[in-house]
């Protein structure tokens, strides 16, 4: 394999930098002109010399083009987001844990932007327990899965614009929304106003930082 390239702006983007490096090939990691400076730095950390950070775009749909015209270009190896059964299925970890550790819940809410752990921890839990509730939250700058629900099909949103940077995609891709048409029992939106609160809670009362898409579900 001559390399891997993802787009991100910036979680995907260390796991697939942490990856490369164990592997011992090279990653290209695109990211928006935006991203986080904390988090490009983290990915170059997880990477070493083999990382290659690339800026380019406002939106994840930029994003995501520049990385597919760099993968023609050179012959590397896609790994998407959100848009990967195998991407997928390492997100539904998190579901197998939570399951592991205190058996199933009442009710999970998951932070979702392009609905890859959604899907992920959606066939983790629901698939043996179905009685666990599980509601999707998006940030209202970036909340295209109500409208999708209602259309029965992935409906994209206006470009996003919120402080969950996380979620902040346009769309649901046609795999993850089947998943969420199969495993949301809700689905809901919260204003930044509301993700800044919860930031505030969690560092006041729990003495924990969240990023914003971190802190939506809160």
């Amino acid at each position: 394999v001559p390399g891997v390239v993802t787009a991100s702006a910036g979680n995907h983007a260390r796991g697939v930098a942490r990856a490369a490096r164990a592997c011992g090939i090279p990653a290209t990691l695109v990211m928006p002109v935006w991203a986080p400076v904390s988090k490009a730095a983290a990915a170059r950390s997880e990477g070493g010399d083999r990382v290659r950070v690339v800026f380019h775009g406002e939106s994840f749909d930029d994003v995501a083009e520049h990385a597919r015209l760099l993968a023609e270009e050179s012959g590397l190896v896609t790994v998407h987001p959100f848009d990967d059964p195998l991407v997928i299925a390492g997100q539904g970890t998190l579901g197998l844990e939570l399951l592991e550790e205190a058996g199933p819940p009442g009710t999970i809410y998951l932070p979702v932007g392009g609905g890859g752990l959604l899907a992920g921890v959606g066939a983790a839990v629901k698939e043996k327990h179905p009685e666990v509730e599980l509601v999707a939250v998006q940030a209202e700058g970036a909340s295209s899965l109500v409208p999708s629900l209602a259309a029965g099909r992935p409906v994209a949103g206006p470009p996003p614009h919120t402080i969950a940077d996380g979620i902040a995609v346009r769309s649901l891709s046609e795999r993850t929304f089947e998943a969420a048409k199969r495993f949301v029992d809700d689905a809901v939106t919260v204003d930044d106003e509301e993700i800044s609160a919860a930031i505030l809670y969690a560092l006041e009362e729990m003495k924990t930082t969240l990023e914003g898409a971190g802190a939506a579900p809160l």
